[in-house]
């Protein structure tokens, strides 16, 4: 009979404070990583509502030049700053009096004047000057909680329909 092997009838404190500390660290790196998860899913939805306002904006102003481009589209300067407002349950204007969307999102647009060469293609330079195009550029604007402001950008070509 060997009378120095003992039998062990439970677990010691070493054990124990190891489980304990793989535990723990478990537990902590899956509340860092939801933190982490809920702040990205929260700073998303600005961006797609940034998307979407100046998704809006581009489609208000094509809504605008279609009803009347001479009226509406026209009579604007290039390289201004303006803005849409909703008036009532089916009008919108442009308008160069500056709102807030929701209270936080600054939505804005610029129109600029478009030049073609000989053969009809928009140039940056040179070229003739196209009085029924215009390229629009919707910039919408935000602030994020650290202050600093991040702005969503989007231009497209609108043209005065013959």
């Amino acid at each position: 009979m060997n009378l120095f092997i003992k039998k062990q009838k439970g677990v010691s404190v070493v054990e124990l404070v190891v489980a304990i500390g793989i535990l723990t660290a478990f537990v902590v790196s899956i509340a860092v990583s939801y933190s982490l998860l809920l702040r990205l899913a929260f700073a998303n939805v600005s961006n797609i509502k940034a998307t979407l306002l100046a998704e809006e904006t581009i489609e208000v102003v094509r809504y605008l030049k279609t009803v009347n481009w001479d009226a509406n589209i026209d009579p604007l300067n290039t390289d201004q700053d303006y803005f849409i407002r909703f008036v009532n349950a089916t009008n919108w204007e442009i308008t160069g009096e500056y709102n807030l969307v929701d209270g936080i999102f600054e939505r804005k647009f610029v129109l600029e004047e478009i030049r073609r060469n000989s053969s009809g293609v928009i140039v940056d330079s040179g070229g003739s000057l196209d009085p029924d195009t215009n390229k629009i550029t919707v910039y919408v604007s935000w602030p994020k909680d650290n202050g600093a402001t991040t702005t969503k950008t989007m231009a497209t070509y609108i043209s005065k329909l013959k």
